[in-house]
């Protein structure tokens, strides 16, 4: 047990005897500053698993800040909450799945009832018709980026290589200058659920020509330098960007052509159709469409077929239901 936590109450399952040394965000405390440390350092708990379980649990505590000792009634209720909130199905579960796993650990640790247990998790339906940016659309987003400022070329570079690697946010946050061979247009990766950068994916032309601009506009580089930085006023080799600037970054490219359009508070209207995973749909799709499912396959990195065909039939399904508008116009 962590000594920041003491309990005079060994049985679990008993909400009246637990007594805890401090108040219920000392709990969640311990748990988010070593539980999940400690789980990140065994391998067990990928980093940006980190992250979201942190978040989670800031959210949590905010919400129950007035309640001493929650149940599963207050579970109930903050999800409730978060619905009420506007928060989409998939954000809901990816929140109650870090309680989950917060009470799953207090219960057993003797240190808290697992009050979670018993609360489902909202229904994420990942079937419906999904639309995805055309090549054509990649490309004009990739000349809309000014090819003149550096963060122009930056801004082109990572369009260009998430177009033809299928790459995700986090394995551009992680690339270093080191990982990137131009001689034989590779760079070395480290996809989702990989503990080390074990993986080789090839560049278009278009990429090489793109990161070869932009490598020759920051200038001399250490190896151990992250391959895309902030630039301007906050420029800094030595942090890289973050997985949010780069989703800001294709976002603010998709709005540009057009894809993503705002209302009048400002909210993205067309929410969950365009963001930066959608580059990665565009690439999978194009390649599903011209070189079969097995390369597709291939290039999503998926260990599963059924997880890339899935991917694709929300696609096609929302290019059926454009084709038969298209035929049942008036």
């Amino acid at each position: 047990m962590h000594p920041a936590i003491a309990t005079s109450a060994p049985n679990a399952g008993d909400h009246t005897e637990l007594s805890l040394a401090s108040d219920h965000a000392s709990l969640v405390r311990c748990w988010t500053e070593w539980a999940l440390p400690e789980a990140v350092r065994a391998g067990e708990l990928a980093e940006c698993s980190l992250r979201t379980y942190r978040r989670a649990a800031s959210y949590w505590l905010q919400s129950t800040r007035l309640i001493h000792q929650p149940t599963a009634s207050t579970v109930k209720e903050w999800v409730i909450s978060m619905k009420s909130a506007g928060l989409s199905a998939s954000s809901m579960a990816t929140y109650l799945a870090a309680i989950k796993s917060l009470y799953n650990w207090a219960d057993s640790n003797n240190l808290y009832p697992n009050i979670a247990r018993g609360v489902k998790q909202p229904k994420v339906y990942k079937d419906s018709p999904l639309p995805c940016p055309t090549s054509t659309d990649v490309s004009r987003m990739y000349q809309a980026a000014n090819a003149e400022s550096i963060q122009g070329k930056r801004d082109r570079a990572i369009l260009a290589i998430m177009y033809c690697t299928a790459f995700r946010c986090v394995s551009l946050r992680r690339a270093k200058v080191a990982d990137l061979d131009l001689t034989t247009g590779t760079i070395r990766h480290q996809p989702k659920g990989h503990k080390e950068k074990d993986s080789l994916a090839t560049l278009s032309p278009t990429a090489i020509r793109s990161l070869q601009d932009y490598l020759v506009a920051r200038g001399p580089l250490d190896q151990t330098a992250p391959l895309f930085v902030a630039v301007g006023n906050r420029r800094d080799v030595l942090d890289g960007l973050t997985e949010k600037s780069i989703r800001t970054i294709v976002v603010q490219a998709s709005e540009g052509i057009g894809l993503i359009q705002r209302n009048e508070y400002g909210h993205i209207r067309n929410r969950g159709h365009y963001s930066a995973h959608s580059i990665r749909r565009a690439a999978i799709t194009k390649a599903a469409e011209c070189l079969g499912m097995d390369t597709a396959q291939t290039l999503a990195g998926h260990a599963s077929s059924d997880t890339t065909r899935r991917a694709y039939a929300r696609i096609n399904r929302y290019k059926q239901l454009q084709n038969t508008a298209a035929i049942l116009d008036l």
